[in-house]
């Protein structure tokens, strides 16, 4: 059918400097440009068009590259304050804060992994890294089902269009039956110098049945410290506890 009017374009688009190319849009036929939105700075495609009337598909027409402004997006920075906002006999729930820097992309999610301390050595963990890590879009996540006479460890990390961050430092946590009326737990690790003191602070917002007991666990191994504190109700008494050692601290 020569002659016969256009009734579609299609314009392809490849992100591979031109060697492979993917349908982008199929413009109508009164179309004369097309505005490629939702792309990141810093970033180079290639465009190829061809039009298609009641004879067929005709050539594709010369390819043209355009760049995006501005410097590439990477892979976010890691979550900060990685915490535990709830934690009873065999579940706990970790909560944390957006990364500080999200690579020049919104963080589209996060992963996040449990692994149980390795049986040789309790003040390291065995389990990361070994693709069990789990999906999310909130910044808080209750994980159920664990051992109540379980020890572990959580992590976790942020995802942008363009890849994963880094791990978050990982916090622990031991759990107990219910019936011991006692948990521990380490809001995050700290370094301390030798011979300084480090002060803890921990509030309730209700009257725990038992006496709440504050461990310090160092890295090296050794024997935690230990201080019966009795907590009251929306407020703790702060006690102060010498670092034993010039390690990280639990």
């Amino acid at each position: 059918m020569a002659g016969a009017d256009i009734s579609q374009y299609e314009l392809h688009v490849s992100t591979d400097g031109g060697s492979n190319y993917s349908r982008l849009t199929s413009p109508s036929a009164s179309a004369r440009s097309y505005n490629h939105t939702g792309l990141q700075p810093g970033h180079q495609r290639h465009y190829q068009l061809r039009a298609y009337n009641g004879a067929g598909t005709g050539p594709y027409s010369e390819a043209k590259s355009a760049t995006t402004t501005g410097e590439p997006a990477t892979a976010p920075s890691s979550p900060v304050l990685l915490r535990f906002s709830d934690v009873v006999r065999n579940q706990v729930t970790i909560a944390w804060d957006p990364p500080a820097d999200g690579g020049g992309a919104p963080v589209s999610g996060y992963e996040y992994e449990v692994a149980a301390p390795c049986e040789d050595n309790p003040s390291s963990n065995c389990g990361f890294g070994l693709g069990n890590e789990k999906a999310t879009t909130n910044t808080s996540v209750r994980i159920s089902n664990l051992n109540t006479d379980g020890d572990y460890y959580f992590r976790v990390r942020a995802v942008n269009p363009v890849g994963k961050g880094e791990w978050s430092t990982d916090i622990y946590a031991t759990l107990r039956p219910s019936l011991s009326g006692q948990v521990r737990v380490s809001p995050t690790a700290i370094t301390v110098d030798e011979g300084a003191t480090v002060t803890y602070t921990v509030r309730l917002s209700t009257q725990p049945p038992h006496p709440v007991e504050l461990f310090v666990q160092p890295r090296s191994g050794r024997r935690p410290g230990r201080r019966r504190v009795r907590l009251h109700r929306q407020r703790a008494d702060t006690h102060g506890l010498d670092a034993p050692t010039g390690r990280g601290l639990e």
